[in-house]
């Protein structure tokens, strides 16, 4: 990057190289967070699933002992 020989010029360019590397680096916070917000929304959807899984695994033996007379 040239900076002009207008002092006026060059204060303004550094101004706009600060305020986009200010912006840069606001991004990446926020796609940190937001990576972040994604793991643990994946833990939590992974432990309703298997929350799910045995539920639906208990139903299943009560439902056959009931039934059948059948214990697992």
């Amino acid at each position: 990057m040239q900076y002009s020989e207008d002092p006026y010029q060059a204060e303004e360019e550094l101004r706009r190289v600060n305020r986009r590397e200010r912006w840069r680096m606001i991004s990446q916070i926020w796609e940190l967070a937001a990576l972040v917000t994604g793991v643990l929304a994946l833990f939590a959807l992974l432990a309703l699933l298997f929350s799910m899984i045995s539920f639906a695994r208990q139903s299943v033996s009560s439902l056959l002992s009931m039934m059948f007379g059948i214990v697992w």
